[in-house]
């Protein structure tokens, strides 16, 4: 394929002219209404370079696009995040909506991701195409829709930059596989029936029959319940693929969730697994996917295991063309700034001024009263350092009966000193002492047990994890292990019981390849929301840290390349 900067008018209609002949909207056409159409497009082409934009959200104009080679992206600037709304990749036709709607605006901003060819075509060029062809307009309708689906596709935790590809469930085939148990125990009410008719009741008199009824409801019903179990407990596992990562959340109902997830980058290998002719027949497969950091991770009983494999490659291939273009992208700028800077004109930098450094003496402040100790907070934010403690049941927990010690002795104290129930007058001061001792004893249990709930702690930053764990008043120590997001391969958490479930609580396993081992971030409320901010962070930590280490690549080789230019203008 030609490059963008050498692509020829010629070149441009074939490749229209080939993505009309399957595209959708323009079913039905003569081949040569399609090749006038696409003739149009060989002087309305555009080189759309990384980040530059082709619509903005709200702006008014009357074109449609197609993206031929390249890849946009559409976004909501709406919000104060901005969102990703979809990927437009190459053969697709956008933009419609302003002219479906006269007073219509762009609904999102559409930039290239990475460098990209593009059509405009002009309003009189749609105009042109409803009148030989009016189905068109019906097949826009259709892919606007496809558009507006995409974009409200989501699941608990979509991160603002990522877009959700599909959302698949297990196949009916697997809730039929699950009923066995439910089936037998319905033929219990059937024996109970045909030993009725062969002893000469009948059946209809059998079931006018408390008796009979009283053996046969709890197997009725017990049924029942079983097969509603299992439908809502097949509806509720979940596995997902985006622009960024995949992920399957495996729940039980009533009892425990436990989710894995792997970044496209890290995926080694998709494999689909058929098991027999019933999975043949209807397209039920497994699918096992080979990481880098969590192993397999195997989802049974998918409908179009195939479809979705292909998808996973094809996200997986798109995430790195990106990854790709800003590569170039930060390149391409970066030898231009080089190219336009003549160091050797330029001579040498002034020579920094010598710095006067002043001492200064710490001053002495007297220490402060911190009733927000006794506040306890699950969360914390300050500085993008983010505190989580262990969930409030545990908390509750801990210090229940000492609190109920600080109650009684305190209610004690106070009927010591003003005569209250179960003392009649005020009671001498060796027993006021006494009580005020028990009371300060169970002071100290309470604070005792709340201090080592408060300072058992798991921090996050943005570039490390830390498990603190400490106990009371650190009268026995404090142990801290650190964590660099180099080390870290996959972050998963796992709600092991239905009580844990009703009440949010579970364990984060932070698996690393370092030698300081695992991380569990154990009995945190709400496991899913803590593992989606270590995910979110660490997604992005790793981004960064491979532009960084490509910069520094490229620096080194615009360079060199600067300072032959430089030489070469020297002479």
């Amino acid at each position: 394929m030609a490059t963008l900067q050498k692509v020829k008018p010629e070149e441009i209609i074939v490749e229209v002219n080939n993505i009309c002949r399957t595209d959708p909207i323009f079913s039905g056409m003569a081949e040569q209404q399609i090749n006038n159409f696409a003739s149009r497009a060989a002087n309305q082409a555009q080189i759309i370079l990384r980040g530059d934009p082709v619509v903005r959200q709200n702006e008014q104009d009357r074109q449609f696009f197609l993206v031929v080679r390249g890849e946009l992206a559409a976004y909501d600037d709406t919000a104060d995040t901005r969102r990703l709304l979809n990927y437009l990749g190459a053969g697709t036709f956008f933009g419609f909506r302003t002219l479906l709607d006269r007073d219509g605006k762009r609904s999102a901003t559409v930039e290239a991701v990475v460098d990209s060819l593009v059509v405009f075509f002009s309003e009189d060029d749609w105009r042109w195409l409803t009148n030989i062809h009016p189905e068109a307009e019906e097949q826009v309708k259709k892919l606007e829709g496809k558009f507006e689906e995409q974009g409200r596709l989501s699941f608990r935790g979509k991160h603002a930059d990522e877009i959700t590809f599909r959302i698949a469930r297990r196949h009916y085939l697997a809730f039929l596989r699950r009923l066995t148990v439910p089936t037998v125990l319905l033929i219990a009410p059937v024996l109970v029936l045909i030993i009725a008719e062969l002893v000469g009741i009948g059946t209809a008199a059998a079931l006018q029959s408390w008796l009979v009824w009283a053996l046969i409801l709890p197997f009725l019903v017990l049924s029942l319940l079983l097969t509603i179990y299992h439908y809502f407990d097949w509806r509720n596992d979940e596995f997902i693929v985006t622009s960024k990562r995949v992920i399957h959340i495996e729940r039980i109902l009533f009892y425990s969730e436990e989710r894995q997830e792997a970044p496209l980058t890290q995926i080694q290998s998709v494999t689909v697994q058929t098991h027999n002719w019933l999975d043949v027949i209807f397209d039920v497969d497994d699918i096992v996917i080979q990481t880098a950091a969590i192993g397999k991770m195997f989802i049974n009983n998918l409908q179009a295991a195939q479809d979705i494999s292909r998808e996973i490659l094809r996200a997986q291939v798109a995430a790195k063309q990106r990854a790709t273009a800003y590569n170039s992208s930060r390149t391409r700028q970066q030898l231009k700034e080089r190219l336009n800077k003549n160091i050797m004109a330029e001579g040498l930098p002034p020579a920094a001024e010598p710095k006067v450094v002043r001492r200064r003496f710490p001053i002495n402040n007297m220490p402060k009263l911190n009733l927000g100790y006794f506040v306890p907070r699950i969360k914390e934010t300050k500085d993008k350092k983010i505190t989580w403690r262990k969930h409030p049941f545990i908390l509750i927990k801990n210090i229940f009966l000492p609190l109920l010690a600080v109650i009684g002795s305190g209610y004690l104290v106070l009927a010591t000193l003003f005569g209250f129930w179960p003392f009649a007058a005020p009671a001498a001061w060796f027993l006021t002492l006494m009580i005020l001792a028990l009371f300060g004893g169970c002071f100290f249990w309470y604070t005792h047990r709340y201090d080592a709930w408060r300072r058992d702690i798991y921090i996050l930053t943005d570039t490390k994890i830390i498990d603190v764990e400490s106990s009371a008043f650190k009268l026995k120590g404090e142990q801290v292990r650190e964590g660099s997001f180099d080390s870290i391969q996959s972050i998963t958490y796992n709600i092991p019981s239905w009580w844990e479930q009703l009440i949010n609580l579970g364990d984060v396993v932070i698996k690393t390849a370092g030698a300081q081992g695992d991380f569990t971030f154990k009995r945190v409320f709400n496991p899913s929301s803590v593992q989606e901010t270590i995910f979110y962070r660490w997604d992005r930590f790793q981004d960064e840290k491979r532009q960084k280490a490509q910069e520094s690549s490229n620096l080194q080789t615009i360079e060199i390349v600067g300072q032959y230019d430089d030489l070469q203008n020297s002479r």
